[in-house]
């Protein structure tokens, strides 16, 4: 499923969204709910707030379905040193620079539960198939070391995992550190035993993508 952005023009911010990138974590509209109405049409009004505070509302969407464009202003930076973050029963949040199958990111949510039908991006599947994984006990913590800047290659197996290529640092949902180094493998398929990390369980799983 492609990912369609679609334009709220501003006066002084224009603002993207993609409905099939978001999944709902409503950062935008706890934010700036004067800017961000889901009850709203137009549910997004780019003239409703201040163009910076729009921006740093829109920087906290974990899955990139929200982008901006400042008439006068620079734009979005990713952050220098990429990050992942597991969530409980739920997506893998990624922030920095990523190119991900050939597509600049800056920020993103990786399904992990293998039931999205906008692979490999999260669209909530997960609720719908009840999956269940804390997101904190499987892999284990290790000792950290200070983050490395860089930029992050992400390429999709077919029918397996996704190849993450750079310096990366993720952590569970407790916040622990399970893994810092330069190349990975995630699950896609949501059978692993060593979540987020790829074992190989997708072809037993018969996962296809």
């Amino acid at each position: 499923m492609a990912d369609k952005f679609k334009k709220y023009a501003g006066k002084e911010i224009d603002v993207e969204f993609s409905a099939t990138r978001c999944i709902h974590a409503a950062e935008c509209v706890h934010g700036l709910p004067e800017v961000f109405n889901p009850d709203a049409r137009p549910w997004i009004k780019p003239d409703g707030g201040k163009a910076e505070e729009i921006a740093k509302a829109i920087i906290q969407c974990p899955s990139g379905a929200l982008r901006y464009k400042l008439k006068q202003g620079p734009e979005e930076k990713p952050d220098a040193t990429p990050t992942g973050h597991v969530t409980a029963n739920g997506p893998v949040y990624l922030r920095g620079e990523m190119d991900l199958g050939g597509t600049k990111e800056k920020r993103a949510a990786l399904c992990r539960c293998g039931a999205s039908h906008n692979k490999p991006h999260c669209d909530n599947s997960h609720e719908e198939i009840r999956f269940k994984e804390d997101g904190a006990n499987a892999a284990k913590a290790v000792a950290a070391i200070a983050p490395k800047a860089g930029a992050l290659k992400l390429a999709p197996f077919p029918n397996g995992p996704v190849q993450i290529e750079g310096p990366l640092t993720l952590k569970n949902a407790r916040g622990d550190v399970i893994y810092q180094g330069e190349k990975c493998f995630l699950c896609r398929c949501g059978a692993s035993q060593n979540k987020p990390m790829c074992d190989g369980s997708h072809a037993k799983a018969g996962f296809t993508s």
